[in-house]
């Protein structure tokens, strides 16, 4: 019917815990600006909550609301403005773009699960206690399986969402670290999403043609992790590294 309102298609949420840069702000603006012509969306924001408890307040949202995707943005992340077309087009559960760690040392934010004696070069990158190693060598361009990753530029469709957020007792996201004994079983609650969302049984996908900026004590990603000149971000010009 012509009257029928449109159900929303994504649902884009800001776990936000503090100040944006102006980059961000700006990708932010165009993103918006991007997604008001080519879909119905919801923007939902969570401020000083622990991380995790934003989280899952966002995953209840896009399931009250009965979205088919939910776009997990973080505040220091910056996108281009076309990033949940590109992601929805992968026609996946659950696909990340590609970041980099904002601190040093400096990697891929994407993790397999294995020892460090796998990856030599990964020694000063293994987290948590040694439970992971970054995935370092990977194609350009491709569609890349990972154990774990950040959460801070992620398309996930509903069908995850509902399966794996049971709260109270069982939400998506609880952190652990320093709140579990032994102290070594503890992960932050984007590690604990990503092993929750494993055992459900779904593949966690990295998209490496969409390398994000991720704005931090290193700034922007080092020339020999991304070659800058084949990445656009939503038109905003980044400075050389």
């Amino acid at each position: 019917m012509a009257w029928e309102q449109r159900p929303i298609d994504v649902v884009v949420g800001l776990p936000h815990q503090g100040t944006t840069s102006m980059e961000w702000t700006v990708s932010f603006a165009q993103l918006y600006a991007h997604l008001s012509q080519t879909r119905k969306f919801y923007l939902t924001y969570n401020r000083g909550s622990p991380i995790d408890i934003a989280r899952n307040k966002i995953v209840e949202d896009t399931l009250k609301l009965g979205a088919e995707w939910l776009f997990f943005l973080d505040s220091d992340v910056i996108v281009p403005a076309n990033i949940i077309d590109i992601l929805i087009s992968r026609n996946l559960p659950i696909v990340s773009a590609l970041y980099v760690r904002r601190h040093k040392n400096i990697y891929p934010g994407m993790w397999k699960l294995m020892q460090v004696t796998e990856c030599p070069e990964c020694k000063q990158a293994v987290m948590p206690h040694g439970k992971y190693a970054p995935i370092v060598n990977y194609p350009r361009g491709a569609l890349v399986e990972a154990d774990v990753v950040g959460m801070g530029c992620i398309l996930i469709n509903r069908k995850v969402l509902k399966i794996v957020h049971k709260p109270p007792n069982n939400p998506m996201f609880v952190w652990t670290m320093g709140r579990v004994e032994p102290e070594s079983a503890g992960v932050s609650e984007d590690f604990y999403a990503c092993e929750r969302i494993r055992d459900a049984g779904f593949h966690i996908v990295v998209d490496t043609s969409v390398i994000c900026p991720h704005f931090g004590e290193a700034k922007f990603v080092p020339r020999e992790l991304m070659n800058i000149d084949e990445v656009k971000y939503g038109g905003i010009s980044f400075p050389e590294v």
